[in-house]
């Protein structure tokens, strides 16, 4: 899954609800980076 960080809460909100931040946040326009996350596994 892929978002577009606008600010540091849409960041904030996805860790909090399980996902975890992988890869490198790539520039799509000036200001905006996609960000990609995929759903950490609670053992």
């Amino acid at each position: 899954m892929s978002i577009g960080l606008i600010e540091a809460g849409n960041c904030h909100l996805y860790e909090k609800l399980g996902f975890i931040r992988f890869g490198a946040a790539r520039p799509v326009l000036p200001g905006m980076h996609l960000v990609s996350y995929r759903k950490g596994v609670v053992a």
